[in-house]
């Protein structure tokens, strides 16, 4: 055993890991360890055992290891590159969990996993599993913002609560097998550039969100399209219920702007962007006047219900997220993402949420509507254009470029603390009086920490206990102590 903090503030750049080790409480934290000598005939890496360890860029992991441990590399977040090998067989919960991994292929035997074990690793564009998995684990890949590419087993039946969930640029996923069911509307949350129809309720073919340019100047005012509809199969067992439109603080929508046939909206209901909508498809036309510089995203998802059998559940689908670049003609343009195909929730106020694929048929989560701001306004990462999206019409995705607010911490101050609570509380004040909300949506997803799709007091005073539980020692992370004070 290795105690806790054991060697917290040393130099130490290398050291040998020998097998004998069976426990240890992240005794490496904030060192700049960067080569791990694995001790001969390892089988197991403790948990804990190298999280925060700022120096490791790259590990291998030797084909004796059969165990990875929980939280057991979390926090590395210059680790770019991990080599696994066969032979590993299980993965604990956040093992890897916000690393610098950009790319990631797990072997054939790895068939069992904790839950986010990739959560939150910004700069993840590709993932393959080859294991013949069933089921994705919960939170698997959860905001993951620069995940473009996944190949999964053809074995696949089922996709758990918030495993894609916040992939706001998955756009592509390699499997073979037929059909998916999910776990929750969750799942699938906020997978904006996601065109496949195995992952979606609605029909991704009918279903879009487009604006008349991507590129103005302040002031101007830009004509946004929206249209749905529900795939043949769901016809009956589907019933549409709202359209939420999320909106960034400089961007104003124009009431009086707002037709959908069949549709009376009120001054209101626009001003807002939750627009009550009836009927198995439909279009909804409107204007956006963009108040300020900058780049400004919208989202637009449809709140609906499908018939499982004889109980009736609620989803939030996406139809699609907007960039648009009110830059001066210099600025390289930030580009729209129509949304044939995501699968998300949504809010009533602003951000984009969790979202739905076909009708499912595994055991319900105990979340049935999961929500989270919409997409990034600010970027990840990475410095990519495009999202590899295969439509009939151009997708383009653009990754913010700088690191957007983390959960819990929506000041994006690099701390959770009574600043984070005081921000939510006034955003709750604005809401709760009537006002329209100001939150992007990557500030609604950080804000949110109860994940109920509303910015509300609740939050905060999540933010301000677990602020005043680290000032007095406490060492679990936010998402951890969130996840303790709710179950």
């Amino acid at each position: 055993t290795i105690g806790t903090d054991a060697f917290v503030g040393t130099a130490l750049t290398e050291i040998d890991f020998p097998a004998s080790v069976k426990s240890c409480d992240h005794p490496f934290s904030g060192c700049n360890i960067s080569k791990i000598n694995f001790g001969k005939n390892i089988t197991a890496i403790p948990g804990e055992a190298f999280k925060e360890v700022a120096g490791l860029t790259e590990i291998t992991i030797p084909a004796t290891v059969s165990n990875i441990g929980g939280n057991a590399f979390r926090f590395c977040k210059n680790l770019k590159t991990v080599n696994f090998n066969e032979g590993l067989e299980y993965i604990g919960s956040n093992a890897f969990q916000s690393t610098g991994l950009t790319e990631l292929t797990l072997p054939s035997t790895a068939m069992k996993f904790g839950e986010e074990v990739f959560s939150s690793c910004l700069s993840l564009k590709t993932a393959e599993i080859k294991s013949p998995i069933k089921n994705v684990p919960s939170r698997m890949f959860e905001n993951d913002t620069a995940l473009r590419t996944v190949t999964l087993p053809d074995t696949l039946e089922s996709v758990s609560n918030f495993a894609f969930y916040g992939c706001t640029c998955l756009s592509k996923i390699n499997t073979g097998a037929e059909s998916v069911s999910f776990y929750s509307s969750g799942s699938m949350g906020k997978c904006y550039a996601l065109k496949d129809q195995r992952f979606s309720h609605l029909d991704r073919s009918a279903t879009d969100f487009k604006a008349s340019k991507t590129k103005c100047e302040p002031g101007d005012t830009v004509d946004l399209t929206i249209t749905y509809a529900f795939p043949e199969e769901y016809l009956e067992a589907s019933e549409a219920s709202e359209i939420t439109i999320g909106f960034p603080t400089g961007v104003t929508l124009v009431s009086d702007s707002f037709e959908m046939e069949g549709n009376e909206i009120s001054l209101s209901n626009a001003a807002k962007g939750s627009i009550p909508v009836t009927g198995k498809s439909g279009t909804l036309k409107f204007k956006a006047k963009i108040n300020q510089a900058g780049e400004k995203v919208l989202t637009a998802d449809l709140t609906h219900s499908t018939l499982n059998g004889k109980t009736k559940q609620n989803w939030s689908s996406p139809i699609g997220i907007i960039y648009i670049n009110s830059e001066s003609e210099d600025e390289p343009v930030v580009t729209t993402t129509t949304t044939a195909k995501p699968v998300t929730a949504t809010t009533t106020k602003a951000a984009v949420t969790t979202t739905k694929a076909p009708a499912p048929t595994t055991t319900k989560a105990p979340v049935t509507t999961t929500k989270a701001p919409a997409p990034t306004t600010t970027k990840a990462p990475v410095t990519t254009t495009k999202a590899p999206v295969t439509t009939t019409q151009p997708i383009v995705t653009t990754i913010p470029a700088t690191t957007p607010p983390q959960f819990g911490d929506p000041t994006n101050n690099g701390a959770i603390d009574a600043s984070d609570a005081t921000f939510v509380l006034v955003e709750y004040t604005n809401l709760s009086t009537g006002g329209a909300p100001t939150l992007d949506a990557a500030t609604f997803l950080a804000a949110d920490v109860d994940k109920d799709g509303t910015i509300s007091a609740a939050d905060a005073t999540l933010i301000l206990q677990y602020y005043s539980q680290i000032s007095t020692g406490y060492k679990e992370s936010f998402e951890v102590y969130i996840k303790l004070s709710l179950s």
